[in-house]
């Protein structure tokens, strides 16, 4: 299922409850977002001011622009990084997450796959 939010504003928090087999496109910068009980879905965002947060979650994808990003009991959790976020703070708790670093636009580098210990 794709489902896409392009009518998002900077005071909007998106929250992404219950969703399966889903990818949820976010178009727009929002004041944060929440992605809880998800499973086998992903996230795609131009960019958050606030955190983006995943909890109860499973086998779940993100991309997007965020200053933190928190991982709180899920479990196959990948995080897309661009270039512009390698500064952002990344807090987990009991969860298994893998960060994948975007190259820069015009190289030919690999993306880089980093596990974070649990």
């Amino acid at each position: 299922k794709a489902i896409v939010l392009d009518k998002v504003e900077t005071g909007h928090s998106v929250y992404i409850y219950n969703v399966k087999d889903s990818v949820i496109q976010i178009k727009g910068k929002v004041t944060s977002i929440c992605v809880d009980k998800a499973v086998k879905s992903g996230v795609v965002f131009t960019s958050s001011v606030g955190p983006l947060e995943i909890v109860n979650s499973k086998s779940v994808q993100v991309q997007g622009s965020s200053p933190n990003y928190s991982v709180d009991k899920s479990e196959s959790i990948t995080l897309f990084l661009g270039q512009g976020d390698l500064t952002s703070e990344i807090f987990t708790s009991g969860s298994e997450v893998n960060v994948t670093v975007l190259p820069a636009e015009g190289t030919d580098a690999d993306p880089v796959e980093t596990p974070l210990p649990v």
